[in-house]
């Protein structure tokens, strides 16, 4: 039964993932809500 190591270990690395890419999204968002940022960088 070698496989469910295996398995446990790809949900982590997708549960990782996920939490990862939603902070990138919600920081994206972040970034276009606020008008102002592109003032201050531009």
């Amino acid at each position: 039964m070698s496989a469910i190591p295996v398995i446990l270990q790809v949900a982590e690395m997708l549960v990782l993932f996920t939490v990862m890419l939603t902070g990138f999204i919600r920081k994206l968002r972040s970034i276009w809500l606020m008008p102002g940022c592109y003032q201050r960088f531009a």
